[in-house]
């Protein structure tokens, strides 16, 4: 009785070690295809760009003349009006259907002008930017802060400047930690009172020709 019980343990024992080395083959080979799709995706024809420069964002965005602004005829104006980092997720593939070869991505004012949380805006940002790398791995990251509003001077968008801030601290975070490039144009936006300079807006959200060809002077070294 001991040894067919000691036999019958030898056998489960054994099958067990062949039934681990067996797996352990198997997950070694599940590794190798998802590191050969890795390789294939960065280092194949579909994962090149196609040397398109995209600007991404709200209302700000799409009245730019960027093509003209930056001197480039190969930058393409994907602005979309009122749009919020929420919508940017829900059309990711519409904003971006090909792989340009860097993005400039600037929203987020929507969110807080409708006093969604900053970190909410933040969460929704990042799932979009996941999306463009996930589609599109070789494009260039380029986030710009968003810009300060005036309320004192135009009477007529009052936003939390405070949320603004809170959003641009968290997005310069994430783009040192993913090494992506963060263009902080705030500060130099500003007037005497902390609030959008005059001079840059049409209304104190917007910007004029002056306020673009200020914006366009940050992006310009980035191209």
């Amino acid at each position: 009785m001991k040894n067919k019980t000691h036999f019958i343990l030898t056998g489960i024992t054994l099958f067990g070690c062949v039934f681990l080395l067996w797996k352990s083959f198997q997950d070694q080979g599940r590794i190798q295809e998802l590191e050969d799709e890795l390789y294939y995706h960065e280092n194949s024809n579909e994962s090149l760009t196609n040397g398109e420069v995209y600007m991404i964002g709200n209302s700000i965005t799409s009245s730019g003349n960027w093509a003209e602004l930056l001197g480039n005829r190969n930058v393409i104006n994907k602005g979309i009006s009122g749009i919020t980092t929420l919508d940017a997720v829900m059309m990711a593939d519409k904003i971006v259907p090909e792989r340009p070869d860097k993005v400039f991505i600037m929203l987020g004012i929507n969110d807080i002008k409708v006093e969604a949380p900053w970190d909410s805006a933040l969460s929704n940002y990042l799932n979009f930017l996941y999306a463009i790398k996930l589609y599109s791995p070789r494009t260039e990251i380029n986030i710009i802060s968003v810009l300060p509003t005036n309320y004192q001077d135009f009477r007529k968008y009052e936003v939390s400047l405070a949320e603004i801030k809170l959003l641009n601290e968290a997005l310069e975070e994430l783009c040192v930690k993913h090494q992506w490039n963060y263009v902080n144009c705030y500060d130099d936006f500003l007037n005497d009172n902390d609030e959008l300079i005059q001079e840059l807006s049409t209304d104190g959200l917007h910007l004029n020709q002056k306020g673009y060809n200020k914006l366009a002077a940050f992006i310009k070294p980035l191209l």
